[in-house]
């Protein structure tokens, strides 16, 4: 609540922002009778494991030009990572920002009662660790992928259910699972998608089929932009000897086939389909790669996770309303970002700082012109 009015929080990627989620926050707001949305987004890498299609700052001008009025980033080492540490970090920001009064988010089912079950059911194993996880991990030894493995264990746990899940659905059992980790601190409302809308990837393969994927000027970013830098990372870490099992996502199996193709000239999407396998998805592949050229460690990582998903919140742009918010907010914001690191040192040798930093400068190398990260002034939207 701000000033006596209600606050909606949504957690997207706005890859880019389109008129469905124009709908979401419209529709939003009018079910929930809100006056002000905050929305966490993932800021230069997205969770599928690829560089986010326009900058950030970009992303979050449109953004609150669509309704939108604070508008945080998403820590990279989360906005880079499995759905589970992706929800859990955008809930986790909402909810420290102690304003927020409702999670919506978008679902193609409209099932609540379906995702809350699963959801309950989900931590329920996660905790106790019985027949079901012994289940889910003899399919992961057949070969099959994480979504597919879980799938099959739970029809047998869950005999009657649907299960098979969409994308957003995928997501917001997610949120859910996050909502009632965290304790419930605030209820959630599902926004049923209109299917009628452009999708955010049908948006991106016209943009890319328009413009023609080796195009000189660069207007938008793509993974195979990044080949080259992998490429030398990856013969720099076999040259030194560093295990590629350091990094976050990549197991044994993985970097074996990783590093069976390490000295040969491939581009990005390549690599990804000379490691595939059953149980590796093109998504986990890509994710692992990115682990290993932003240096994301396992160790670091897992540490970052037990101190709460939240290590700072980051404001990117704002609305006129959204300003005044700012003051509000139960945990000081990063504003601007370079302010805020010449105030505290500590604050740029944090592990997800450095990440972001790190994947900043990465982003601008294949999207010239996305802002310098540290001279970049918090956007103040007028709509």
């Amino acid at each position: 609540m701000f000033r006596g009015k209600k606050v909606i929080g949504v957690v997207a990627e706005f890859n880019p922002f389109h008129e469905g989620h124009r709908y979401l926050l419209r529709t939003a707001k009018e079910e929930c009778g809100a006056a002000y949305v905050i929305a966490v987004m993932s800021g230069d890498f997205v969770q599928r494991g690829e560089p986010a299609f326009f900058s950030k700052f970009e992303r979050a001008e449109k953004a609150v030009l669509g309704g939108v009025d604070l508008l945080l980033q998403m820590p990279l080492c989360f906005s880079v990572s499995s759905a589970e540490d992706f929800a859990r970090s955008g809930v986790s920001m909402l909810s420290d920002c102690g304003i927020v009064d409702e999670l919506v988010f978008g679902s193609e089912s409209g099932r609540r009662e379906r995702l809350e079950e699963l959801a309950s059911f989900l931590l329920r194993e996660d905790r106790e660790g019985t027949a079901f996880s012994a289940r889910l991990r003899d399919g992961l030894r057949k070969g099959q992928s994480f979504p597919r493995a879980r799938e099959k264990a739970l029809s047998e746990f869950l005999p009657g259910l649907p299960l098979t899940l969409s994308p957003n659905d995928l997501l917001g059992l997610e949120y859910l699972k996050a909502l009632k980790s965290l304790g419930n601190p605030f209820p959630f409302r599902l926004i049923p998608r209109n299917m009628r809308l452009r999708s955010a990837h049908s948006i991106r393969e016209d943009i890319m089929e328009s413009c023609g994927r080796d195009c000189g000027h660069r207007c938008y970013a793509e993974l195979d932009m990044l080949s080259e830098m992998l490429s030398y990372r990856l013969l720099l870490l076999r040259h030194s000897g560093i295990p590629l099992t350091e990094f976050q996502d990549v197991s044994g199996e993985l970097s074996a086939r990783i590093l069976g193709s390490a000295g040969e000239k491939l581009r990005f999407r390549e690599r990804i389909d000379r490691a595939k396998g059953k149980n590796l998805t093109w998504s986990r592949i890509s994710r692992a790669l990115l682990h290993i050229l932003l240096d994301i460690r396992s160790e670091e990582y897992q540490r970052e996770r037990e101190r709460g998903y939240a290590p700072f919140l980051r404001v990117l742009s704002v609305s006129e309303e959204g300003r005044e918010m700012l003051g509000a907010l139960k945990r000081p914001p990063l504003v601007p970002l370079g302010r805020a690191l010449r105030r505290d040192a500590s604050l740029g040798e944090s592990f997800s700082m450095r990440t972001d930093l790190l994947g900043a400068a990465i982003y601008r190398q294949i999207y010239p012109d996305a802002p310098e990260e540290l001279r970049q002034k918090l956007l103040l939207v007028r709509r």
